[in-house]
């Protein structure tokens, strides 16, 4: 969904590079900036870290909603690293690990009810990087996150009855490969998998009773009576998973007359998929009153004479096969240091997209080209004063949503409206 992960283990961040502007063409998908992060590998000496960082729930400041508490709990984060030689000059290994059981307060509005949730986060890091020689490098890396949370909840909810608890786990392999071929040719390839499972997630009732969640339109559509979403349906999926897979190759070249270059080109090929069945209520009815009397803990569903409320029937009419989008890129880009002061960055990318919803039906094929062109200038030639200016054309992925809004595969919407002078509403 174009959203950071928070799947890293901070101490196992060797170096963090932000990239705003300028931007080679050799990085794709994406709008506005690119982040590079790169985790530590190891080496000839045995190496590690512990570190502990506190939390307290009671060290923030409460909302402006009547009844609101802070839990006085504090949680501490822990934070291992450890690393060194399996062969000397050979073979390394990193690892890292992070726990942390959090606890917080949380204040529904208009209720003022108050539960607390608990977010139990574990990830784990292994890294092997192995030299077969001195032209020949490998490096293999697996990360993994675990995110139970107790007293979840979807959208804005007032009442107990709308919380449910679930795991999300989740992973990310990677295999790199670096060949020194001359003194001034490179070639490199990559291949990295990423794994989101979402468990649990919504109501474990489906009878009409306990699995039918209301809004309450008179309150911004608050919820309550039952969770968002369906754990217990025999058809749920709720994966997010995507792969990605590139070559290229770096050469440099350097001459007294048209000063130094380093030529990076290659291909990308990225793919995202989604696999999600929309079971968005657990009974497969919502009803949408036109208000909620609230006593104390307690919510009733108000249906108002001559206001209309909504009763949805959304079942799942044609499962998912789960969706495709694909793009496929080659770029080419040039860093040209024309002389002591003055740096150009000249880059082209072509990304080409084959997009296929969850009903497997082609809703996206489209291409186009992305330049980069930049110049920077060493205005006093210390380094101190450097004017930077350029143009650059971006190309984000196909996002998920955008290409199952007008699929008829795992998702529906059917409602009946029902006015309280021609229909009478027992509750």
């Amino acid at each position: 969904r174009q959203q950071a992960r928070v799947l890293y283990v901070e101490d196992a961040i060797q170096e963090t590079k932000v990239s705003a502007g300028n931007i080679s063409a050799e990085y794709g998908r994406f709008q506005g900036g690119v982040v590079n992060m790169i985790t530590k590998s190891g080496g000839n000496d045995f190496s590690g870290s512990f570190r502990t960082t506190f939390t307290n729930d009671a060290w923030k400041a409460l909302t402006p909603y009547p009844g609101d508490e802070n839990l006085s709990h504090l949680v501490p984060a822990y934070e291992l690293t450890f690393g060194g030689p399996v062969l000397r000059d050979r073979l390394w290994f990193f690892s890292a690990s992070r726990f942390q059981n959090d606890s917080t307060n949380v204040t529904t509005p208009f209720t003022s009810f108050n539960y607390t949730r608990v977010a139990n986060d574990r990830r784990a890091e292994g890294k092997l990087t192995y030299a077969l020689n001195d032209h020949n490098t490998v490096k293999v890396s697996y990360l993994w996150k675990k995110l139970s949370t107790t007293n979840d909840n979807y959208e804005t909810v007032l009442d107990k009855a709308s919380l449910f608890d679930d795991q999300v786990p989740e992973s990310l392999f990677a295999t790199n490969y670096q060949r020194v071929l001359t003194s001034n040719l490179f070639v490199e390839g990559q291949y990295s998998s990423r794994r989101k499972d979402t468990q649990n997630y919504g109501s474990r009732y489906t009878d009409l009773l306990r699995g039918t969640p209301i809004w309450d339109r008179s309150r911004g559509n608050a919820r309550f009576s039952a969770p968002t979403y369906c754990a217990a349906c025999p058809d749920y999926v709720n994966l997010l998973n995507s792969w990605d897979v590139y070559g290229k190759l770096n050469y440099f070249l350097s001459s007294k007359r048209f000063g130094t270059h380093n030529i990076v080109t290659g291909v990308d090929v990225f793919n995202d998929m989604r696999k999600n069945n929309q079971n968005t209520t657990a009974s497969g009815y919502r009803i949408r009153a036109t208000g909620a009397v609230i006593q104390g803990q307690n919510v009733y569903p108000t249906f108002l004479t001559g206001r209309t409320t909504f009763i949805d029937w959304r079942p799942v009419f044609e499962p998912t096969k789960g969706n495709d989008l694909r793009t496929n890129s080659a770029f080419v880009n040039d860093v040209w240091r024309a002389g002591a002061r003055l740096t150009l960055n000249l880059g082209l990318r072509f990304n080409k997209n084959a997009t296929r919803n969850q009903g497997d039906e082609l809703v996206g094929d489209a291409s186009t080209f992305s330049p980069r062109v930049g110049l920077a200038y060493d205005m006093a030639g210390d380094g101190r004063w450097i004017a930077n200016l350029s143009y650059g054309r971006y190309v984000a992925m196909f996002m998920t949503q955008v290409a199952d809004a007008a699929g008829f595969a795992s998702v529906s919407s059917f409602h009946r409206a029902l006015d309280r002078k021609s229909t009478r509403l027992n509750s």
